[in-house]
């Protein structure tokens, strides 16, 4: 029997065709999971950014102190963010935000728009 090297590590057709179809799907999947995150991301820091303009977050305010408060629509968005593989998380978004409030001179008080 014989049989070239080559010819063993060469995969059959249906076997490479199959892996890279299966390696297609993945990549997809990566890229919709990707997308899906950033909406929520986004979708996150608009709210934090509404309760910035409606006076509930302030410039000197603790992210464990605003987290006691988050329920409802806004418990759901920190919970979908808090589950994403990548990117920031929830308490570096709510971070950013109140430092927009101090440098605008925030301080203690609601911003007024």
């Amino acid at each position: 029997m014989s049989t070239s090297l080559g010819s063993m590590l060469t995969p059959p057709i249906s076997l490479s065709h199959s892996l890279a179809r299966t390696m297609f799907i993945a990549q997809v999947q990566d890229e919709i999971r990707r997308r899906k995150e950033g909406q929520n991301r986004t979708r996150l820091r608009e709210m934090l950014r509404d309760q910035l303009r409606e006076g509930v977050i302030h410039g000197k305010m603790a992210y464990n102190e605003w987290l006691e408060g988050v329920g409802g629509v806004m418990g759901e968005a920190v919970r979908r963010v808090e589950g994403n593989e990548g990117g920031s998380r929830p308490w570096e978004m709510f971070m950013d935000v109140v430092e927009e409030a101090e440098g605008k001179g925030e301080g203690e008080g609601p911003l007024v728009a």
